[in-house]
């Protein structure tokens, strides 16, 4: 190979790389990529919910997260979910709800699920933007169909791949789900994933599978 081609080649490979970064899709797919192959997820949140723009409940906690598994705990209530079966307890009534969601339920607690939207009944839009002082790309995924549900999601993905914040629209609401302190390759079994009736000795299991 020739010091011409050798420089033409290079020259593709650094077009396709600007290209694959400024793909929306190829960005997700990087994110969900890294989510899949970083072991277990350690990480804080902020969960806010607005009616329209005004905001109406804010509530703080920690989620773990593995695969398609996660955990998340805030003063409320604990979700715990292993891929297949959810339980939520509620602090309220300490009542354990164990239900088995469908994707799009899914959604509204999940941020693997939320994340994942995007490969299947939307589209895509980006800009460059900013959070916490650090560069993003803020992707946009609005439903094709005016049945789906998140019927709009906005992602803001660092420039390492990592989530930062997910907002995602339902009926003219929206919930802003922001990740902080978010810590990989941590030790998770899959019972970690599910719920123990030994820890919440009087909590009424409610099985609405």
């Amino acid at each position: 190979m020739n010091l011409r081609q050798i420089f033409l080649l290079a020259s593709l490979l650094a077009a396709f790389t600007l290209s694959a970064k400024e793909d929306p899709k190829a960005i997700l797919d990087a994110a969900v990529n890294k989510l899949e192959n970083s072991g277990g997820v350690r990480g804080q949140f902020t969960i806010t919910h607005f009616e329209g723009t005004k905001e109406a409940g804010t509530t703080h906690g920690h989620l773990t997260m593995k695969g398609d598994k996660y955990t998340l705990t805030t003063p409320e209530h604990v979700t715990w979910y292993d891929g297949e079966t959810q339980w939520t307890w509620l602090k309220s009534s300490n009542e354990v709800n164990m239900t088995r969601p469908t994707q799009t339920e899914l959604r509204k607690s999940s941020p693997a699920a939320l994340l994942g939207a995007y490969k299947k009944g939307y589209k895509l839009s980006m800009k460059r933007s900013k959070l916490r002082g650090q560069k993003v790309w803020e992707i946009t995924m609005t439903a094709v169909s005016s049945a789906s549900r998140p019927e709009r999601v906005v992602i803001d993905i660092a420039e390492d791949y990592t989530p930062m914040c997910l907002r995602a629209r339902n009926d003219g609401n929206w919930t802003r789900f922001a990740i902080y302190e978010y810590a990989v390759k941590q030790n998770f079994s899959d019972d970690d994933f599910r719920f123990r009736q030994a820890d919440y000795p009087t909590a009424e299991v409610v099985d609405l599978r």
